[in-house]
């Protein structure tokens, strides 16, 4: 009996002791797999963590973002500044910011600046770009920023990219983009070449590509907004003094301040309008009032803009035309109701007051008294309209934040009422929206350089402002659906409505025929044979003149003094030779 009971005792501890051990394997086992399961877990998520967009940045005509050249602080400002204000807010980054890397390019304009051709400065510049963005690692979104000259390596990049059928996530912004279809430069003057400088105008950016692109202009950049007709006297110079005050400006205002275009095939055009007619700008430097200078803006602009054919979209090439005239009769009233229009925005400046009752600028196209509308709608690279999706800025109520859906890493195609503008200074100038939180870039970038990279200095196309603290409006985004096609709003200026005059009633006269009676003619009287003696005229009498007192006698002459003359002297015998000098210049004499 007992040994039974022992034998009992020592099988249940030794089931006791097996089931423990299979608890502990099964608890080890347990643990190794939960850390098999996570550390996959973090194997996958970890590249989604470190496959974040690079934004290549390159700087403008003569700043290669190299040293000597430029200074780190400045790389660091530009890049920065060309991310936050630009790069970011197209939403090609995605929800996360953009990792700024400056690619060094020549940036020279001989002989303005450096010693390389334009042409030879721009195809170095595109081997670098090229080079850069193949350096990415693979699957890595890649936003291409190029600014003036570097507007147009990007502008080759793009077009070589989509010929060698080029899958690479690259998406492209351009600013003082001189390649911009309609208004740049570059496509103005297509197939025309400068030897003497090595400019070879290109043609047009294309928009035929798989590759998203946002192009913004600020207007009248005389490289980026040329007038279409180059014979109109103040269309030409008004660009041209854009060149200066605009072009080398982009640095303190950005894409919140722009106004959208419309798209055309791949690309979403924006234009930041100007409050002041870069004409006008000396002017201001000089010290002029700015409520005199909103009097000559308004009737002035009617006349600049008539060299410009503003209803063309900005994504269509189109070159020169120096036969494009507008309708005279419109034009000429706009100039008319321009000038009361221009009384009133300097009133409003100096009393803000109206006192024609004109139309405020917040009221009246960027481009002048009877403009179109900036919206030109969106086509395909065939001009034919597409179908423009729901903006994904919807208006804030009274009160209220605008919100701000969450949206896919593209470009937004917001209608013209997303960004709206309003007056300042007489001028037109976007209303600033909300700031919003967008990540900044503090770090300082990484230059990425091509080993042939030769780079000089220029400085026909800086960054010339001032740095200034603009606020950040709100990020532009595709929205998640397609919105039916429907037609872009057609903003028409309300013209003066026509008075019906009744014609004046013709009422019946009838004058009586006169018909006047010439009078008698009489002889003439006869005239007498010989006329009456006259009285002889009276003689006056010799006027009186008093004697007069003798004069004094004449004066005798001096006395005549004689000559002096020298004696004759005897003549001097002749001076003896002067003796020979030495010969020491080598058979040279001295003419004595």
């Amino acid at each position: 009996m007992q040994n039974s009971l022992a034998g009992d005792t020592t099988l249940i501890a030794e089931g006791f002791l097996v089931r423990r051990v299979l608890r502990t394997c099964a608890v080890v086992m347990l643990a190794m797999a939960t850390t098999i399961v996570l550390a996959g877990a973090q194997t996958m998520v970890m590249p989604l963590v470190l496959v974040a967009a690079t934004a290549l940045i390159m700087g403008g005509t003569g700043h290669p973002l190299s040293s000597p050249q430029d200074s780190p602080e400045f790389i660091e400002t530009y890049t920065n500044d060309a991310t936050n204000n630009y790069i970011v807010l197209t939403g090609f980054c995605g929800d996360e910011t953009c990792t700024p890397t400056a690619v060094s390019t020549p940036e020279q304009f001989m002989p303005v600046s450096g010693t390389m051709p334009f042409d030879q400065s721009v195809a170095q510049g595109t081997t670098n770009l090229d080079h850069a963005i193949n350096a990415q690692p693979a699957g890595t979104p890649i936003v291409v920023f190029g600014y003036s000259q570097s507007a147009r390596i990007a502008s080759i990049e793009k077009r070589d990219l989509a010929a060698s059928g080029s899958t690479l996530p690259v998406s492209f912004v351009l600013i003082g983009n001189p390649n911009r279809p309609n208004g740049g430069v570059l496509s103005r003057f297509q197939g025309q070449q400068i030897p003497i400088l090595g400019v070879t105008f290109d043609g047009a950016t294309p928009t035929n590509t798989s590759f998203k692109t946002v192009d913004v202009t600020r207007q009248y950049d005389g490289w980026s907004d040329f007038p279409l007709n180059p014979l109109n006297p103040l269309a030409t110079a008004n660009a041209v003094a854009g060149i200066y005050y605009v072009h080398g400006d982009y640095q303190s205002v950005g894409l919140g301040n722009a106004i959208y275009q419309g798209s055309y095939g791949d690309t979403q055009y924006y234009m930041i309008p100007s409050n002041r007619l870069p004409l006008l700008m000396p002017l201001a430097q000089a010290g002029v009032p700015d409520p005199v200078l909103a009097v000559v803006d308004a009737p002035t602009r009617v006349l600049v803009e008539s060299g410009y054919d503003r209803t063309v979209s900005p994504g269509q090439p189109t070159g020169i035309n120096v036969l494009y005239f507008p309708n005279p009769a419109q034009t000429g009233v706009n100039f008319i109701v321009a000038i009361p229009t221009g009384l009133d925005d300097g009133a409003q400046e100096a009393a803000n007051i109206r006192p024609f009752g004109t139309a405020p600028v917040d009221q009246r196209s960027p481009y002048g008294v009877g403009g179109p509308p900036v919206n030109a709608g969106s086509f395909d690279t065939n001009g034919v309209p597409v179908p423009a999706p729901t903006s994904n800025v919807a208006a804030p109520a009274a009160g209220t934040a605008p919100s701000v859906p969450t949206a896919q890493p593209a470009v937004a195609k917001p209608p013209s009422a997303a960004l709206p503008i309003g007056p300042r200074l007489g001028g037109w100038q976007a209303v600033e929206p909300k700031p919003v939180a967008a990540p900044s870039v503090p770090a300082t970038p990484t230059v990425a350089q091509a080993p042939s990279v030769s780079p000089k200095r220029d400085l026909t196309m800086p960054w010339s402002a001032p740095v200034q603290a603009t606020p950040q409006p709100i990020p532009l985004a595709v929205p998640v659906h397609q919105a039916p096609a429907q037609t872009p709003p057609k903003l028409e200026m309300p013209g003066p409505a026509p008075i019906a005059l009744d014609p004046p009633t013709q009422l019946p006269v009838k004058l009586p025929t006169l018909v006047p009676k010439a009078p008698p003619v009489e002889a003439a009287p006869e005239l007498p044979a010989a006329l009456p003696d006259l009285p002889a005229a009276p003689v006056a009498p010799a006027p009186f003149v008093p004697d007069l007192p003798a004069a004094p006698p004449p004066m005798l002459p001096p006395p005549v003094i004689p000559a002096f003359v020298p004696p004759q002297m005897p003549a001097l015998p002749p001076p003896p030779p002067m003796p020979a000098l030495p010969n020491i210049f080598g058979g040279f004499h001295l003419p004595f």
